[in-house]
């Protein structure tokens, strides 16, 4: 309620009125105005002095890299109250304001409202100058965005890809630290906030007397900025806020450094955060404190055993500004606005503060969150700063909300809740207070989902409609992009049918000669049909568009989609190459591939990061999405063929019969994390249980549930039907087993009971199921035959359709059938 700079979000919109507007002369000026422009092409700079003339903006003191956007009044930005008056003894100085936001994310709602807030909020509005550090391929599109919904205010938009590409040679992510980093993590934006001076091109000159404020994207700004921007900082170079909830233990491991020679650090002293601070560049500078920065992350590179932790670029700024900063005041940052829970010390902590009547009124409890066993969350505070204003999706789940003490200055909207004397929001309505409907449409990203499917022969053809028809059902057609790999003998049979299926859907297939000659020697002989080694050379298949692609989903012919791809493509793959599923029944034995397959002379260059592989789970390829540009600058594709060459070496012939997901880990070692558990449902073409997992699920669900659903003996050893629980709420689900639908059953399968799935709830009544609504397991109220799931995204008509095309329908192609019918729907 007391802070002045909160992060994780507000915002604002302001209104300029202009006295002479107010009368005659001000509208024969405005319309003279008008026709001059008109003569002059609207050039530039006649403009800018037109604006500044009616107040409407102030000119920058650098010329911006990017055209401003029109400053119509109609950006749909929300009324501002008035500035606040000046105080007494207040200074009058007409100085620049330079506040500095870093990111290359595309999606720049948060530091529109985080500007707006601090628009609103200030004395001075045309005093502050803007600068937006970001990358070449976005300082654009962003900068035009920006200006649409924020058109009187001072704009510069930054970039410096040599200065970006020496930060990122510099950044070392150590994912064993503590098991994965963000991707976000990793970015040379995430660092430019010690780069400031070089990315808005300042001179020596203009350094030593320069002072600028970084804040972090994901804050709104409570308080008057020019107070922070004032603050004496006593000769030091930086201002920051301290943080005692945490420590320098929290971060870094003073033990080692202490013995590696590094200097002596108080593992109890409070950490100061960089999410907010005041720099002066010239003392900056004349500190070296970039290069010392620079200096700790060459260290933690060098260094065998991690001297920091939990993060990349605070723990270095922690080490390198020890003892030599100034303190803010702690309501220049109140931090915690996108958490989700209390941990039981945090919870403790505001129970003593405040009272446990104050904690009961607003609702807070421990629960257990399914699926977790007996883990503890204390609701609706939180643990992970993990939820954001702008990522509304995520907020619309969380129940309950997180809440924030409501402002003295500000009145309670609806939904208000009171606790004591003290009244609580909603932390996101303080965000979207600041933006408008027509602002957030104006600064809407819609970044196009590319999906990749591999199929080897005419068989695969109805699984492929039916994991596209599914994709298609449960994501924007506006957004999906579908790419098929297949023979160069299939191809247009497949572009043909394809098209006539979904023509509506952006669809591409792609074949090449010689890449598929190649993966025909992977193949040989063996079982594994060429295309499974596909998914090495996504990037070569897709040829241009894998430039367009920043990230790009890879599926199995035949995978059942029940969940938004947008939010697949979006998952964060912690600043490695991919994520994939993982199967954890199945585990990496290293001693048996070194005796067989592995080659002395890749043992020799890999065994440190081949050892830690041992007895990990396998990864399962039947979905996995990939970081093409990571998997460029990190040579996979050159990995992948060192490791073919290998087992060539090793045994000429056994190569042949080395599945793809064992490839997969000798090539990617430690570069994916896997899948979230809802997008890898797997198991549902499987006709039994083994034992081991058969106690387990009659553990789980009671020998009521096994009676229910028929599961017994089946005279081999094991439990017949197998029975899966996860697609009650599983976006993404397999169909690993020998029971494919799109396959007629034949000799022993042919009398296997078929699989049983937990219905979706959201298909509760469509389908003959078995209830067992008297059982408490949530996921076992409804069940049906896996194969209902799969056959309900495909139409009988479909069916029928693909079940008349021969192999050699799919290889004659007429001329012009590739040609889409207009009026087909």
């Amino acid at each position: 309620a007391r802070a002045m700079v909160t992060g994780t979000s507000q915002g604002g919109g302001r209104c300029a009125t202009c006295a002479c507007c107010c009368s005659f002369r001000g509208l024969l000026r405005l319309a003279v105005a008008a026709a001059l422009f008109q003569i002059l092409a609207l050039e530039e700079s006649a403009k800018a002095v037109f604006e500044e003339h009616l107040g409407l903006r102030q000119v920058p003191e650098r010329t911006s890299l990017v055209s401003p956007g029109s400053s119509s009044s109609a950006n749909g930005a929300p009324a501002a109250s008035p500035p606040a008056a000046p105080r007494a003894g207040a200074s009058q100085d007409d100085r620049p304001i330079d506040i500095c936001f870093c990111t290359d994310a595309e999606d720049v709602k948060q530091i529109a409202v985080a500007i707006e807030s601090i628009v609103q909020h200030t004395r001075a509005p045309r005093r502050l100058v803007f600068h937006l550090v970001t990358s070449k391929d976005k300082a654009g599109p962003v900068g035009v965005s920006l200006r649409k919904v924020l058109p009187e205010v001072a704009l510069q938009v930054h970039h410096n890809s040599t200065l970006e590409g020496h930060i990122q040679n510099l950044i070392t992510a150590k994912t064993q630290v503590k098991g994965y980093v963000r991707d976000v993590l990793t970015s040379p934006f995430n660092f430019a906030a010690f780069y400031l001076d070089a990315f808005l091109g300042l001179s020596a000159a203009e350094t030593s007397k320069r002072r600028l404020i970084y804040l972090d994207t994901d804050v709104i700004v409570q308080g008057e900025i020019i107070d922070l921007f004032e603050v004496d900082l006593k000769g030091k170079a930086v201002a920051a806020v301290e943080e005692c909830s945490q420590t320098f233990g929290s971060y870094i491991n003073v033990t080692l450094l202490e013995k590696l020679g590094f200097g002596t650090f108080n593992a109890s002293t409070c950490i100061f955060n960089r999410g907010v601070f005041v720099a002066e560049f010239g003392r900056w500078k004349e500190e070296r404190i970039t290069a010392d920065i620079e200096q700790w992350m060459l260290r933690y590179r060098s260094s065998e055993e991690p001297i920091y932790r939990s993060g990349l670029s605070q723990p270095p700024w922690l080490l390198a500004l020890y003892g030599r900063y100034e303190r803010l005041g702690a309501e220049w940052n109140c931090p915690g606005a996108g958490r989700e829970t209390f941990s039981e010390v945090e919870r403790d902590r505001f129970i003593d503060e405040f009272g446990k009547a104050h904690a009961e009124a607003l609702g807070v409890k421990t629960v257990y969150r399914s699926g977790l066993g007996q883990s503890k969350f204390i609701v609706p505070f939180v643990v992970t700063c993990g939820l954001k204003p702008w990522e509304q999706e995520w907020w619309e789940k969380r129940t309950p909300a997180t809440l924030c003490a409501l402002p003295s200055a500000m009145s309670a909207p609806e939904g208000t809740q009171q606790a004591n004397d003290v009244q609580y929001v909603k932390c996101l309505w303080l965000w979207k207070r600041h933006l408008t409907l027509r602002a957030q449409q104006q600064l809407q990203v819609t970044r196009p989902v590319h999906v990749c499917l591999a199929a080897a022969d005419a068989s695969d053809l109805l699984p492929l409609a039916v994991s596209i028809s599914s994709a298609a059902t449960h994501s924007s057609l506006s957004r999906l992009v579908v790419h098929v790999i297949t023979s160069t003998s299939l191809w247009k049979g497949f572009d043909r049918e394809l098209r006539q299926l979904f023509p509506q859907l952006a669809l591409h297939v792609h074949h090449n000669a010689s890449l598929q000659k190649r993966l025909e020697g992977f193949s040989g002989a063996s079982r594994t049909a060429p295309f499974k080694f596909a998914v090495f050379y996504l990037q070569e298949f897709l040829g241009p568009w894998a430039l367009q692609a920043s990230k790009l989903i890879f599926l199995e012919p035949g995978v059942l989609l029940r969940g938004d791809l947008a939010e697949l493509h979006e998952a964060d793959l912690h600043g490695l190459v991919a994520a994939a599923g993982q199967d954890c029944l199945q585990r990496l034995d290293l001693a048996a591939l070194k005796h067989c397959c592995v080659s002395s002379a890749l043992w020799a260059q890999a065994e440190s990061s081949l050892v830690k592989l041992d007895k990990t789970c396998m990864a399962n390829l039947a979905a996995f999405v990939v970081n093409l540009r990571r998997w460029m600058q990190l040579r996979i594709l050159q990995q992948f063929e060192l490791v073919m060459q290998s087992y060539r070496r090793k045994q000429p012939d056994l190569h042949l019969v080395v599945a793809p997901h064992i490839l997969w880990m000798l090539t990617l070692r430690s570069q994916w994390v896997p899948l979230l558990g809802e997008w890898q449902c797997k198991g549902a073409g499987r006709p039994d249980f083994e034992r081991m997992e058969f106690a387990t699920f009659q553990h789980k669900l009671g020998q009521d549930a096994v009676e229910g659903l028929g599961i017994a003996d089946n005279g081999n050893g094991y439990m017949s039907p197998y029975v899966l629980t996860c697609t009650f709420e599983a976006k993404l689900i397999v169909f690993s087993g020998p029971l494919k639908p799109w396959k007629e059953a034949t000799g022993i399968l042919n009398k296997s009971l078929p699989s049983l799935c937990s219905l979706p709830e959201n298909l509760h009544g469509n389908a003959q199921a078995v209830d067992l609504s008297f059982h408490k397991y949530r996921y076992a109220r409804y069940f049906v035959e896996c194969q209902w799931l799969w056959t309900s995204y495909v139409s009988k008509e479909v069916k029928a359709r693909v079940a008349s095309l021969t192999p050699s329908s799919l290889l004659n192609v007429p001329s012009g059938s590739l040609t889409r019918d207009p009026k087909k729907k």
